[in-house]
C-alpha cells in the first residue's frame, strides 16, 4: 500500500506567553486590596428659623385691644350674674385687661381678628342665655319642693 501520509508544513509551536494578550497589566496588580469609597452622608440643614411676625401698627393694637376688653367684659358679666355685682368690670380694669393681652396676643390675633365679632357674639349669646338658663333651673327646682310627689292614680 502506498504511504497515505499528507506532508504538513513546519508550523512550529507558539511560545504561550507570546501567544496571548495580556489579561491584567502590572500596574493594576497590586498587593493590598483597595478599600471600598464611603458615600458622604448629606449634613443636616435645619429648617429656616420662621420669619419674624409683621409689625403690628398702634391703630391695630388698640383695636385688638378693645375687642380683648369688650370680650372680658361679657366674661364678667356672666360671672357677675351668678356669683355677684363685684365681679362686674369697671371700664378701667377692662381697658387694662385688653392692653394687657392684647399686646400679647396681637401676633395671633391680627390674623384671627375677622373671627373676632362671632367669638364676641357667642360669648353675648352666652352672657344672655345662661342666667335665664340658670333662673329656669331655679325654678324647677322651687315648684318640686313645695308640691309633694303624688302617687300615680289607677283609671278604670
Amino acid at each position: 500500500m502506498p504511504d497515505e501520509t499528507i506532508p504538513v508544513p513546519e508550523l512550529g509551536t507558539p511560545d504561550p506567553v507570546d501567544a496571548l494578550p495580556p489579561l491584567v497589566s502590572d500596574a493594576d496588580l497590586t498587593l493590598e486590596p483597595e478599600m471600598p469609597r464611603k458615600r458622604r452622608r448629606k449634613m443636616y440643614e435645619p429648617p429656616p428659623p420662621p420669619p419674624p411676625p409683621e409689625p403690628i401698627s398702634p391703630n391695630e393694637l388698640q383695636a385688638v385691644a378693645k375687642a380683648l376688653g369688650v370680650g372680658f367684659r361679657v366674661i364678667f358679666q356672666i360671672v357677675a350674674a351668678k356669683r355677684g355685682e363685684h365681679w362686674q368690670l369697671s371700664e378701667g380694669d377692662e381697658s387694662m385687661l385688653g392692653a394687657a393681652w392684647g399686646e400679647a396676643l396681637a401676633p395671633w390675633l391680627k390674623d384671627s381678628a375677622k373671627y373676632a365679632p362671632f367669638a364676641l357674639a357667642a360669648l353675648a349669646t352666652v352672657g344672655v342665655v345662661m342666667p335665664k338658663v340658670q333662673q329656669d333651673a331655679a325654678l324647677v327646682d322651687a315648684l318640686q319642693v313645695q308640691t309633694p310627689m303624688q302617687p300615680p292614680r289607677i283609671v278604670e
